[in-house]
């Protein structure tokens, strides 16, 4: 039987928080017949699921359609208010004569101009000391509904990144969110559905606030941690809530929310994250907590305090319509060896980017160190040194777990992520077993959009590895590898492009990425090798072979996704860039950029090709 699936708003299923007037909507028709094919279409869109299912299309009916086009069509209707939901099916006519109706989707807008945003930036207020500057800090604040509740949203934006919870519940299951930007160019902001975890009457909201890239604090090559942007961790969030009688109640970051110091006493990106389960509070983020009992050490601030009033990013705020990273799965360790006495390395069995998951039993107070690695040395421990970036004391890789001492304690970190196949552990109470440690594989979710396999093994292993490269390398952005620079390196990510576009369902992620080099052109038309950047990489690091990202993946996004308002997009900025190539050149011969980069053998480096010759043939 032929019928109509994978309905998409801007190539995301059922997005919150389009911003665009004129959203471009695709679907499929899928059929077990060979060469059936669609020979027309209508597009029906209304502004409530009852008035689709009654036949009223009172946004937009776009007439049956001789054509059969099924990728990108504009919405061309009512004009869209922020907040908007919209419901759309497709009715499909087939080469048959038969018609086919979908099942409806849906898209939401979401806020379209900045007045619409009533919330305040906030961010911890208790005294920030040298033990605390690195810690993630708790915001919360009690709120009230008045009547029973229809549905309700949350737009937020936490930096560098945030969970969201209500009543003790996270709200999603993403992680490492939102994605890496030029956040003085642009932060992003979720829509979140939230309508099932409000209470009847006393409700919480709380958030956790992770250091992320925006107050990158190791000294690196890449100068991150002197990034323009750079600050103190903040949120804004602004909860709309739609009651059944109409009403409506707005809830908002402000002067009147509370912070507290979290368990999480440091985390960074590439050193790790710290974590002290006996400085939980327990509640925090449920209604009615004792706002004035506090459970912490002397020596760090105690209690809840109000929030202070926190200076904006500089950013404009785009909704992230690309998908989030989340767990996508987990990995039993393989084998574990003693490598002298109370110090243990698991081998996940392969390399991945993620985490480990702990579970230990022990007294309160014990703490335990996880470092990871993707090799190890002759002794077997551990190897960091080909991959340690850092330039100041600080760990790299490192987690560490201090115990409550409650049993069974349960323990992963939330705002950091490392590349590893071993994972060293040190100060366990007793000694461990293979489930003392689960890997958990984390990155951009990217969903599949074609296989490939084949009788040829070697074929089938290459296949699995650009696989497992494509997506252990996607969080928020592709990058070069997810333990030592976690860069967006430009070369690096238009090579393997058209691969990813074969496999993955990755139009969205690219979008989002391709706004970043536009943020980061300079008015010159001068492009960073790596983008995002926070100001490295435009003098060396560049030139024509790694900048050509920014023409060629829109290229592929139209020539494998049929995108030509990406084109559109960025057509200007390639232009710039062009014109910068000119005005740097001598003899249309272009001298500056990477040249060749890594020949195959230290042996053949005598035969790297110029940088002018490959720099110019881009």
């Amino acid at each position: 039987m032929d019928t109509v699936t994978a309905l998409r708003c801007e190539h995301v299923e059922r997005p919150l928080g389009v911003e665009t007037q004129t959203p471009r909507l695709s679907w499929q028709l899928q059929s077990k017949r060979l060469g059936a094919r669609q020979t027309a279409y209508r597009i029906l869109v209304a502004g409530a699921l009852g008035k689709l299912q009654h036949g009223e299309a009172d946004l937009w009916d776009s007439g049956r359609v001789e054509a059969d086009k099924s990728v990108l069509i504009p919405y061309a209707g009512r004009r869209l208010r922020a907040r908007q939901q919209c419901w759309w099916q497709v009715q499909v006519w087939t080469d048959t004569g038969e018609m086919l109706l979908s099942e409806p989707s849906y898209w939401e807008m979401g806020l379209l101009h900045p007045k619409q945003w009533r919330a305040q930036w906030i961010t911890a207020g208790y005294p920030v000391k040298a033990t605390t500057a690195l810690a993630a800090p708790l915001l919360r604040k009690d709120f009230q509904l008045r009547h029973p509740v229809a549905w309700a949203r949350a737009y937020v934006c936490g930096l560098g990144f945030y969970e969201l919870y209500l009543n003790g519940r996270k709200v999603t299951d993403a992680v490492l969110h939102p994605a890496f930007t030029k956040y003085d160019a642009r932060a992003l902001y979720s829509v979140l559905d939230i309508t099932e975890f409000l209470l009847p009457e006393q409700n919480a909201v709380g958030i956790i606030l992770g250091n992320g890239w925006y107050n990158h604090h190791s000294q690196v090559s890449w100068n991150f941690q002197a990034a323009p942007w750079r600050d103190e961790c903040k949120a804004l969030i602004q909860i709309e809530i739609t009651y059944v009688n109409g009403r409506r109640e707005i809830v908002v970051s402000d002067a009147t929310w509370r912070s507290a110091l979290s368990p999480i006493r440091s985390n960074g990106l590439r050193t790790g994250e710290v974590y002290d389960a006996g400085a939980e509070i327990a509640g925090w983020c449920e209604a009615g907590l004792d706002l004035h009992a506090g459970n912490m050490p002397d020596a760090l601030p105690q209690g809840w305090y109000p929030v202070r009033i926190a200076r904006p990013p500089g950013g404009r705020l785009h909704s992230q319509l690309m998908p989030p990273c989340r767990v996508t799965g987990t990995v039993r360790p393989v084998r574990m060896h003693e490598v002298k006495p109370g110090c243990w390395v698991f081998d996940m069995g392969r390399n991945m980017a993620g985490w480990a998951r702990l579970a230990v039993n022990g007294s309160a107070g014990t703490q335990v160190t996880l470092r990871y690695a993707e090799r190890l040395t002759s002794e077997g421990d551990i190897d960091q040194t080909a991959i340690n970036c850092l330039k100041d004391d600080g760990e790299f890789q490192t987690d560490k777990y201090t115990l409550k001492g409650a049993g069974t304690e349960v323990w992963e970190p939330r705002f950091v992520y490392h590349g590893f196949q071993y994972v060293q552990v040190t100060g366990l109470p007793e000694p461990p077993t293979l489930d003392t440690i689960t890997g958990c594989m984390v990155h951009t979710d990217l969903k599949p959009a074609g296989s490939f396999s084949c009788s040829n093994p070697l074929l089938n292993q290459i296949q699995q590895a650009a696989l497992n490269s494509t997506l252990f390398n996607y969080h928020g952005m592709p990058t070069d590898c997810p333990q030592r620079e976690k860069n967006g390196w430009t070369g690096d990510a238009h090579l393997s492009a058209e691969q990813v576009l074969y496999n993955f369902d990755a139009a969205a992620a690219y979008r989002k990425w391709l706004d970043d080099f536009a943020d980061c052109q300079r008015p010159t038309g001068a492009l960073p090798g790596i983008v995002p950047s926070g100001g490295w990489g435009y003098n060396w690091g560049a030139g024509p072979a790694w900048d050509s990202a920014f023409i060629l993946i829109p290229w592929y996004l139209y020539v494998y996704r049929g995108d030509v308002e990406i084109l559109q997009r960025h057509y200007a900025g390639m232009k710039r860039y062009l014109e910068f190539l000119a005005a740097m050149a001598t003899d249309d011969i272009v001298h500056f950029g990477l040249g060749d980069w890594c020949p195959p053998t230290p042996a053949s480096y005598q035969y790297k090709a110029p940088p002018a010759l490959t720099n110019t043939a881009y």
